[in-house]
């Protein structure tokens, strides 16, 4: 392999390792989606306290080597990252949702 080739692989591997996004169920378009690609975990939380309070359910966030941050973990940190732009999140009442398996 070249030293172009190893550059551009190391790219690759640079920003997959550095990838998170979010994993949610938007109710306005009636299906599961996933965010762009964020540079840090904290920003794939921000977005994510952002969908919930859009109404949406997130259902996890995935970063480098598949770690994920669930649900109740995520909800915990928009609570105690509240700001005046995004109060804590908008929580369904007990038994209104409907859970749906995600694939993996």
């Amino acid at each position: 392999m070249g030293v172009r080739a190893n550059r551009v692989q190391s790219h690759r591997m640079l920003g997959h390792r550095m990838t998170w996004t979010a994993h949610y169920f938007d109710p306005q378009l009636n299906r599961d989606a996933v965010t762009r690609g964020f540079g840090s975990k904290d920003d794939a939380l921000t977005a994510a306290c952002d969908l919930i309070h859009r109404k949406c359910m997130v259902h996890f966030i995935q970063g480098p080597e598949n770690e994920k941050i669930h649900a109740a973990a995520i909800t915990a940190w928009c609570k105690a990252h509240k700001t005046r732009e995004r109060p804590a999140p908008w929580i369904p009442p007990e038994g209104t949702l409907k859970l749906v398996p995600v694939p993996g």
